[in-house]
């Protein structure tokens, strides 16, 4: 999976969290998943810098051992 799907996925992920919230009628979590993914795509059209991505290349780099 390359880093733009990877955000995409996070953010369907984030999408489906806030609809659970809202059809559960647990407004808390449909507030804050909302809001991150707002958050998320305002820093992305604001100054272009996926989120996502960078989460996607942090994942990468604690997965992989480091070389003595």
């Amino acid at each position: 999976m390359r880093p733009p799907q990877f955000a995409q996925s996070v953010g369907l992920l984030f999408a489906l969290v806030a609809i659970a919230g809202s059809i559960t009628g647990i407004s808390g979590l449909f507030v804050v998943a909302v809001s991150f993914a707002l958050a998320a795509a305002f820093l992305n059209a604001a100054f272009n810098f996926c989120l996502g991505c960078e989460m996607y290349v942090l994942l990468l780099r604690a997965r992989k051992p480091q070389a003595s």
